[in-house]
């Protein structure tokens, strides 16, 4: 006999709320900060981690993280604006896009193999 168990309270937070993960395309990321150095990489991973956190990130901010005006021009190229003020990063917005349109799926089909498994309607 298998018996179902209610979820643990402590996932249920986890699992409302924002994804913490995103794809990091290792090559692409290589080639597009070859030029950089290790203090303007450090900086820019900071920066795409907040605006991965926050839907985008506040100019000020970048400004603050660079510390430097030489490394906030290196890092500002790698950013358009969104017209609020603030700056995103167009293949981290993609891959970002990608990724919840990818959990969407995997849940509608979850969703549509349970209510096949366990009779009834779509959950």
């Amino acid at each position: 006999m298998t018996m179902l168990l209610p979820m643990p309270s402590c996932f249920l937070g986890y699992i409302m709320s924002k994804d913490p993960a995103f794809l990091f395309y290792y090559q692409d990321f290589l080639v597009g900060t070859d030029h950089m150095t290790n203090e303007e990489v450090g900086a820019y991973i900071r920066c795409l981690c907040h605006q991965a956190h926050k839907g985008a990130i506040a100019k000020l901010h970048l400004d603050k993280i660079c510390k430097k005006q030489k490394i906030a021009n290196s890092i500002y190229e790698k950013f358009v604006s969104d017209g609020n003020g603030n700056l995103k990063n167009k293949k981290l917005d993609e891959v970002l896009e990608q990724r919840q349109a990818y959990i969407k799926h995997q849940a509608a089909s979850g969703k549509k193999g349970a209510a096949k498994r366990w009779g009834g309607d779509e959950f």
